[in-house]
């Protein structure tokens, strides 16, 4: 269903209204930090829930009224991915600057080719890592943003038994997503540059979708 990502959008009729709200939390987050990418956040996790009980046949709109509940809704996942990011970041950092440094160090002993063999297994460990530790993470924000109960999505044995159960269909859906919202914002570019904003709002609600 990778595809349903990017088409589930237009199952409501008022998508285009639900877009210009979404787009409305983007501008305004160039401004005002943090706090509209969390209403966004919640907003986020009521479609999630709402295709859950609908059996994704649709996903509500944006209620200006709500704006408040998605705020509130949005904290907990966004605590958990800060909580669960600064983990990896406790092995990422380090594989980062020394593998950089290992390779930089490689450049003096040995050639060009030594050099790019150097940067080359720098850069895919970084990304098996990442994705990885993407595996691990996304069970612990879906718990968060269903439960929206920050002790409740740090319950490791089930997050294990979900990653066991889930990790080829995550990586190959975080692969998909990756290189959709590339072309997408690349597309959006070429529309006078103003497009990539809808490309960005288009993979936002894709994620929902990915994580429903």
């Amino acid at each position: 269903q990778y595809l349903e990502m990017y088409q589930f959008v237009f199952a409501n009729p008022n998508w285009m209204t639900n877009f210009v709200w979404v787009g409305l939390c983007l501008l305004v987050a160039g401004v005002i930090p943090i706090l509209p990418q969390l209403v966004f956040m919640g907003y986020q996790w009521e479609m999630v829930e709402a295709l859950h009980r609908r059996r994704g046949r649709s996903y509500p709109d944006f209620d200006t009224n709500r704006i408040m509940e998605y705020l509130m809704r949005g904290v907990w996942p966004f605590l958990v991915s800060l909580v669960a990011g600064l983990l990896v970041s406790v092995v990422l950092v380090p594989l980062i600057i020394g593998g950089l440094f290992l390779a930089i160090l490689a450049s003096q002993q040995g050639g060009e080719v030594v050099t790019f063999l150097a940067m080359a297994v720098w850069i895919v460990s970084v990304i098996a890592f990442s994705l990885v530790a993407s595996v691990f993470m996304y069970p612990l924000v879906l718990r968060a943003g269903l439960s929206q109960d920050f002790g409740q999505a740090f319950n490791f044995g089930w997050a294990m038994s979900f990653a066991k159960l889930m990790w080829p269909e995550i990586l190959v859906g975080t692969l998909f997503l990756f290189a959709s919202s590339l072309v997408l914002c690349f597309v959006g570019l070429l529309v006078f540059c103003v497009g990539v904003y809808a490309a960005a709002i288009w993979v936002m609600f894709a994620h929902a979708h990915f994580y429903w």
